[in-house]
């Protein structure tokens, strides 16, 4: 699942993503608007740190499409050390 980097909608698998300027928006229209706000940032799109981006966004982002563990390491060796000593 994505996150729309305009409007922060959730955007599920089977709907259409629309790339621009290094994000994943949800429409063509937030699509449109992250472009025009970045034309006038940065008016010969040359420099990418000047683009809009919201805070946290990235860091959203990555914690959303991070596999959840159900296990730690140390949960799996204690595991086969009881199952060891059952045995």
């Amino acid at each position: 699942m994505f996150i729309c980097f305009f409007c922060n909608k959730s955007i599920n698998s089977y709907q259409n993503l629309y790339f621009g300027n290094d994000v994943v928006c949800c429409s063509n229209i937030c699509r449109n608007e992250i472009l025009r706000i970045n034309k006038i940032r940065d008016p010969n799109m040359r420099n990418p740190t000047l683009w809009y981006r919201p805070t946290n966004y990235i860091e959203k982002l990555i914690l959303e499409n991070t596999p959840k563990r159900s296990h730690s390491l140390i949960d799996l060796i204690n595991n086969i050390k009881s199952i060891k000593l059952n045995q």
